[in-house]
């Protein structure tokens, strides 16, 4: 339990750090930023996913950390790995608000789905339960409105269906990783929406 505990919080802080730190830089930093993280991610998960003692050692070093990997991630990239590059295309494609509700929506409501879930989790849907959607669409709503009185340029209505949508993508069992589609079609139906 204290491990999960951990890796909610590790997953929350961190996913954070995106939408914040584009609400600081300028969009062409970001860019920037986002783009070479990313690039660095996508190179290490090559050479880790085709280098077995590469992956080897890595899954060793990150074993005993409460955020390491979790058992699916030992023949696929990290769903960090995802985030970054999802960080990075919400911010090209998208406006700066956008991105950053959207980014929002996926760290604090992933989050929330996680912990919920695993604790009052009973309505199964696929690995996920629908307690746990519920907490992630709760949770970014809250999120979405706060950025709206904080002065984003977004909307009651956007961030409402964005979260909703968010909160749907996340639970459905669909193949790509939800770390890059739920940020990615969430900027997608609060642009159309704003």
């Amino acid at each position: 339990m204290k491990g999960k505990i951990g890796r909610h919080l590790f997953h929350l802080v961190g996913g954070c750090i995106p939408p914040i730190v584009g609400l600081v830089l300028p969009r062409e930093w970001t860019l920037v930023f986002f783009g070479t993280v990313a690039a660095i991610f996508v190179a290490i998960e090559i050479l880790r996913l085709t280098i077995v003692s590469v992956n080897r050692w890595l899954m060793s070093l990150f074993s005993g950390v409460s955020a390491g990997f979790k058992p699916r991630e030992v023949a696929r990239p990290i769903g960090t790995t995802f985030y970054l590059v999802a960080s990075f295309l919400t911010f090209l494609f998208f406006s700066r608000d956008v991105a950053v509700a959207a980014l929002f929506f996926a760290a604090v409501g992933d989050a929330m789905a996680a912990a919920v879930g695993e604790q009052y989790g009973r309505t199964k849907v696929g690995m996920k339960s629908l307690e746990g959607s519920g907490a992630f669409f709760a949770s970014a709503l809250v999120v979405g409105f706060i950025l709206v009185l904080a002065g984003l340029h977004l909307n009651w209505l956007a961030v409402t269906v964005g979260a909703a949508v968010a909160a749907l993508v996340e639970l459905l069992p669909i193949p790509i990783d939800d770390n890059l589609t739920v940020p990615i079609i969430s900027a997608v139906v609060m642009t159309l929406l704003l």
